[in-house]
């Protein structure tokens, strides 16, 4: 059973803050977006006049992700599910912040910049990457 707890609040006219919690026992098989046994995220938004501009948009947000015992050692077992499970884990509870700035391009369209940073992805302390990316988006 999935057990979760969420809060958002602006915190000034250009702000926003939001606080997330799941949980679930670890014993029951995966089958979601991600294979997370509990987790801790947040973050903030800023928007408009933060920027100085009535045309951007920001934010920062990170979450900390973990799994089970049960689930660290079937895979360190060379067990698998659905999206982990490569012949072994050297584990570490997942980290994965991110940094983001849209900005209106011209009518309709935006352009977002972002960075992204994930420790230990898939649970595996081996690794770390770190993503840039470039998003336009048009609204009709």
């Amino acid at each position: 059973m999935q057990h979760g707890i969420t809060t958002e609040d602006k915190l000034s006219a250009d702000v926003g803050a939001f606080v997330r919690a799941s949980w679930n026992d670890g014993a029951t098989e995966s089958f979601s977006f991600t294979q997370i046994n509990s987790s801790v995220s947040g973050g903030l938004d800023f928007s408009n006049s933060f920027f100085g501009t009535e045309s951007s948009h920001g934010g920062v947000a990170f979450s900390y992700n973990m799994i089970s015992s049960e689930q660290r050692e079937y895979l360190a077992a060379g067990g698998s599910g659905f999206m982990l499970g490569y012949g072994s884990l050297n584990y570490s509870s997942e980290f994965v912040g991110e940094a983001y700035y849209r900005i209106n391009v011209i009518e309709k369209v935006t352009m977002t910049l972002g960075y992204q940073f994930i420790g230990n992805p898939g649970y595996n302390k081996s690794q770390s990457l770190h993503l840039l990316s470039t998003r336009f988006t048009l609204g009709l």
